[in-house]
């Protein structure tokens, strides 16, 4: 907590923000503000517009000498939004330390978690059965056999008889992902188009169906059942292969594309409704490891972070920093593009990723985000959860 009155000083032309003053100095200092260097701190606009606004600070324009408030200073020093702003104040609100991100005063710090996704290799076999595919719904449609049956119980590709009632009803229903995964590794034939048309009219009605298939097809060929999303506002949801009840499934999978920019509050809404309904969160970043990271490059991320250590909070003097932070707003746009560097940003250095996503009520939600591993999948996935520093 500061007691006394901080005053500094800010530059325009300089770009400078800082103090002189021994108190002002050691009081700074000891609360982990700025950057000292011999007898003057030196601070940054985030930390300067949060002395400002929260704790009261003087600010004084050194060509005019008069006091400026928040908003010429923000004028003057942000470039972007007030997104970062608005997360380093929830931080530092929390009793929090976030400092500005310097990639040169940072090392490996080996704590950038993994999540090991246990899959299983899927057993094929070649299909005898023949399906008939409409092309205005996507769907496939196979007649009564027990062959069907078996691959509907062993498998869960499609729907044998009606949703929730298989004992009822006689054919077998296969989505469009389903049907050309059966085609391609089952042998499965279809009666009235080849697999070239069909991937071909997916194509047409579905932007991007290429890349969501590649996904489905990774984790259906590790073992994981995949089935629509759409009841949770997502492209699939995800069985485990050890899951012996399919009644409810615990995740839901989200594919982002690396172009092409998502808002963020649909985003958003898809993780929450995730997680009202107890399912984890998962997202793909369409491309393989490789592709990703040649993403590398400074800088996506925002703040390195401190958090708790053993209930008590963590200080840049004598303990490592967890995270970093990327800072948003709910009408900002995000792409896969965009996320995967911020992710390889955090692996490069060992340190988890933090979203900070500040709503048009300056109020921040913090998500955190686990890199997951899949034995023998050559693409790059990812856990998030809401996260309560």
């Amino acid at each position: 907590m500061l007691y006394m009155t901080i005053k500094f000083f800010a530059d325009v032309n300089s770009k400078k923000i800082y103090t002189s003053d021994p108190s002002s100095v050691s009081t700074l200092e000891n609360s982990f503000f700025g950057k000292r260097e011999g007898q003057t701190l030196f601070l940054s606009p985030i930390e300067a517009l949060y002395l400002i606004d929260v704790r009261k600070a003087i600010c004084v324009e050194t060509n005019t000498n008069k006091e400026v408030d928040f908003n010429f200073l923000a004028s003057k020093f942000l470039e972007n939004s007030l997104s970062k702003y608005f997360a380093y104040c929830a931080w530092r609100e929390r009793g929090l330390i976030a400092r500005d991100l310097n990639f040169q005063e940072l090392k490996n710090y080996n704590r950038n978690p993994v999540i090991n996704y246990e899959g299983k290799k899927l057993e094929t076999y070649k299909i005898k059965s023949k399906a008939f595919f409409y092309k205005d719904s996507l769907i496939a449609v196979l007649q009564n056999s027990k062959e069907l049956r078996d691959l509907y119980l062993k498998y869960w590709f499609g729907q044998y008889g009606l949703y929730k009632a298989d004992q009822k009803g006689s054919v077998m229903k296969l989505d469009i992902f389903e049907t050309i995964f059966l085609a391609r590794h089952f042998g499965l034939k279809i009666e009235n188009y080849s697999l070239e048309q069909i991937f071909k009219i997916a194509k047409s009605h579905i932007s991007d169906f290429e890349k969501f298939y590649q996904i489905y097809e990774d984790w259906r060929l590790n073992g994981f059942i995949l089935k629509t999303g759409f009841k949770f506002g997502t492209h699939f949801r995800v069985y485990f292969p050890t899951q012996a009840n399919y009644e409810h499934s615990k995740h839901v999978l989200e594919v982002f594309s690396k172009e092409r920019s998502q808002i963020i509050y649909r985003w958003a809404r898809a993780i929450r409704v995730a997680h009202s309904v107890k399912k984890t969160f998962i997202f793909a970043i369409e491309g393989q490891k490789k592709e990703i990271k040649k993403l590398l490059r400074p800088k996506y991320t925002h703040f390195v972070l401190y958090s708790r250590k053993n209930g008590t909070i963590a200080k840049p003097t004598t303990d490592k920093p967890s995270y970093l932070m990327l800072c948003l707003s709910e009408f900002d746009y995000i792409s896969g593009k965009i996320l995967a560097g911020a992710i390889e940003e955090c692996k490069a250095f060992g340190l988890g990723l933090v979203l900070a996503i500040a709503d048009r009520e300056s109020s921040t939600t913090f998500y955190l985000v686990n890199r997951i591993n899949i034995p023998q999948s050559n693409y790059e996935y990812y856990q998030l959860e809401w996260f309560l520093p």
